[in-house]
């Protein structure tokens, strides 16, 4: 089912204003934001999971999940938004998650990204020579996020995968193993 909403630009051009008057409906500073990100971890732990067992496709089977939650300033809704990777044949175009979620996220609609959730079971090595717990975005997809307005520099990070036979006991005691950062952080760790 796709659900098609009207932005404001649309609307107003329905009208024939040029431009949309559109006023925020509450400022919202990053701590505000952080503070719904915490309460809505949870719920994206629960669809980035979904988004690696049921929206990715992997013919190598290196599954990635991962959900953003969105944030309009003009209405002040939250919305999480979930996707997979996919990468159909060797040789084929990858397409990331973090590459789906920023073009699923209409702009018109929703106007800051508070934060990503990656979940992958495998760790790949980075080209940074950084070498992660959990699976962080690749060096295209953080270029991506940081083209993009919506991304800011305090955005949140979690990144998480199922623990292994190799790490430590203190990890083996939680269902996951994390890694919580923002996305200025993420950027410093693999420059």
């Amino acid at each position: 089912m796709y659900l098609d909403v009207i932005g404001y630009y649309e609307l107003a051009e329905l009208f024939g204003k040029t431009t949309a008057i559109v006023t925020p409906c509450k400022t919202a500073t990053h701590r505000y934001m952080e503070r719904k990100w915490l309460e809505a971890l949870p719920a994206i732990q629960r669809y980035s999971v979904q988004g690696a067992r049921l929206m990715a496709f992997s013919y190598r089977n290196f599954l990635v999940g991962g959900g953003a939650l969105c944030y309009c300033s003009w209405t002040g809704e939250y919305a999480i938004i979930n996707a997979g990777n996919m990468k159909l044949w060797e040789g084929s175009e990858k397409q990331c998650m973090e590459m789906t979620l920023l073009e699923m996220i209409d702009p018109d609609r929703f106007d800051r990204i508070v934060g990503f959730g990656v979940y992958g079971e495998e760790v790949q090595p980075d080209p940074s020579g950084h070498a992660p717990r959990t699976l962080h975005p690749c060096p295209l997809c953080r270029a991506r996020m940081a083209a993009d307005l919506r991304v800011a520099r305090w955005t949140r990070i979690y990144t998480f995968r199922p623990w292994s036979v190799g790490d430590p006991p203190e990890e083996r005691k939680n269902k996951y193993v994390r890694e919580h950062m923002s996305f200025r952080q993420l950027q410093r760790l693999h420059s």
